[in-house]
């Protein structure tokens, strides 16, 4: 067992290090584990497919940006193959591209709960996105000085 004492502060022992380390957690009897979506890669020397890691249904993933990281292979190792019987829920502070709208609900289901940016600002915990474009371009009229940094800059390709 671990013991929260702020966010981000927990025992290392349910970090898991590698591919191997969590597939050894997730066999075990954690309450918590802590992982990157890349763990659950295949280890293409031992295996073709991704194996099954355990069929328990009390396993609840929570992901992090998840508009972003579950619609890879590595999630679908996790999903389907690695934990096919645990719970999703995703969270997101970006607001979704209106093209992964529908996939992130193909993964997750429907809305628990939207916090879009206009109740953000409402409530002060954001603030107002200004931009202008205002098509400004860069105009460099001394050819010592351009000629220069094309130089430098030809140097580092």
């Amino acid at each position: 067992m671990i013991h929260l004492r702020s966010w981000g502060e927990y025992s290392k022992e349910v970090v898991a290090k590698n591919r191997e380390h969590l597939r050894t957690l997730l066999t075990e009897n954690h309450r918590y584990v802590f992982t990157l979506i890349h763990k659950f890669s295949v280890d293409p020397k031992k295996e073709s497919e991704y194996p099954l890691i355990t069929d328990r249904k009390n396993i609840i993933v929570i992901s992090d940006e998840a508009h972003r990281t579950q619609s890879g292979i590595y999630a679908r190792n996790m999903r389907f193959h690695g934990i096919p019987n645990a719970s999703y829920l995703g969270f997101t502070g970006t607001p979704i591209i209106k093209e992964e709208e529908e996939l992130t609900k193909n993964i997750f289901g429907e809305y628990v709960s939207v916090y879009d940016f206009k109740r953000a600002i409402d409530d002060g915990a954001t603030l107002p996105l200004r931009y202008l474009n205002r098509g400004e371009k860069l105009g460099i009229e001394n050819r010592i000085l351009m000629s220069r940094w094309l130089r430098s800059w030809k140097m580092k390709i």
